[in-house]
């Protein structure tokens, strides 16, 4: 947790599987009322179509209930495979964690 805020990070390659089980993690956080979810994404070094498919859902699932998924530091490799698919509105990305605790709280204000 930073600032009240569940922080994940992915770390390496992410694949479908992880992104399957990143997705579940997101969906408990959210069925626990968590509206503002951090992903740090600065040493992950690897994903793919499928993977971001599944980042996608999540996006757009936290959209759902009025929530904001902040993907920190993504390498512009990682967003490779995302070239054609443009992020939900749920998600943003930023380029550190201080960047994305400002997001996050002129989000809640």
């Amino acid at each position: 947790m930073v600032d009240g805020m569940p922080l994940l990070a992915l770390r390496g390659v992410c694949d479908k599987l992880t992104a399957t089980a990143t997705k579940k993690i997101i969906q408990g956080l959210l069925d626990m009322d968590e509206r503002t979810i951090l992903l740090d994404m600065s040493d992950l070094v690897f994903t793919d179509e499928a993977s971001y498919r599944i980042l996608n859902d999540c996006c757009k699932n936290i959209l759902n209930v009025e929530g904001y998924l902040i993907l920190i530091n993504p390498k512009p490799e990682v967003l490779k495979a995302a070239d054609q698919m443009p992020l939900g509105m749920g998600c943003v990305v930023v380029n550190n964690l201080e960047e994305a605790l400002i997001k996050a709280k002129k989000k809640a204000a």
